[in-house]
């Protein structure tokens, strides 16, 4: 059997909104696990779910086709290209610096939970589902997990993490992103991202394409370690 490249595991929580139209996907609890510490390594901020799957999941075929009685799966499956992009850029960092191999999780918030691999139709989408929630009396607040919606939610999690990494698809929710930015002033020691010539977060997809990003957000948090090391 071929060595894997990427061989971290990631364990996530997809919920599933049926209605007479369709189902909608929702992934939440979303974590990149370097091994087997239960313990937070740093937090990563993005816009939406993309191209991930729990397809190793007995039940995730009929899951997404909206068949039986399930609202919720949990399970794991290999980290997608976002998510290997991360990877490489905690692994190239920790190597740098010196210390150990990362050692816990790395927890993923999104501004939207819906999945959607096609980052152009993210919003538009997300608008569609709040409505269809609104429609249906189901409170909206179900597409976001707390530590992006809520400041004391999101002050928690940064102060529990080594190092936060922001990125997010442009034009984009841009009052979230605003949001999230100013709260992440208050831990700008412990910020990470590689940023475009107009200024804005660029999403860690990005990066795999463009070695200027990622080794801006390599050497970000390669300062981040470093200070966190003293």
């Amino acid at each position: 059997m071929p060595i894997r490249i990427y061989s971290e595991k990631v364990t996530a929580t997809i919920r599933r909104i049926k209605h007479s139209s369709g189902v909608e996907l929702l992934r939440t609890n979303t974590k990149i696990h370097f091994n087997d510490e239960d313990a937070v390594l740093g937090t990563v901020f993005m816009t939406n779910p993309g191209s991930y799957k729990m397809s190793k999941h007995a039940d995730w075929n009929s899951f997404i086709k909206g068949e039986k009685d399930i609202e919720f799966i949990t399970g794991e499956d290999s980290p997608d290209a976002t998510m290997r992009s991360l990877i490489g850029v905690v692994r190239t960092a920790y190597e740098l610096v010196g210390i150990s191999k990362p050692r816990g999780y790395l927890p993923i918030y999104n501004i939207s939970s819906l999945i959607e691999p096609d980052g152009s139709r993210i919003k538009n989408y997300h608008n569609e589902v709040v409505n269809l929630l609104n429609t249906n009396d189901i409170n909206p607040s179900i597409l976001c997990e707390q530590e992006v919606s809520e400041k004391d939610h999101f002050y928690n999690q940064c102060k529990n993490s080594s190092f936060i990494i922001m990125g997010f698809l442009k034009n984009s929710f841009k009052e979230d992103v605003q949001r999230l930015k100013g709260w992440g002033e208050e831990h700008k020691q412990k910020l990470v991202f590689a940023a475009d010539k107009e200024g804005d977060y660029t999403h860690p997809f990005c990066w795999l394409p463009k070695p200027p990003l990622k080794l801006q957000a390599i050497n970000r948090l390669v300062d981040v370690l470093r200070i966190a090391d003293r």
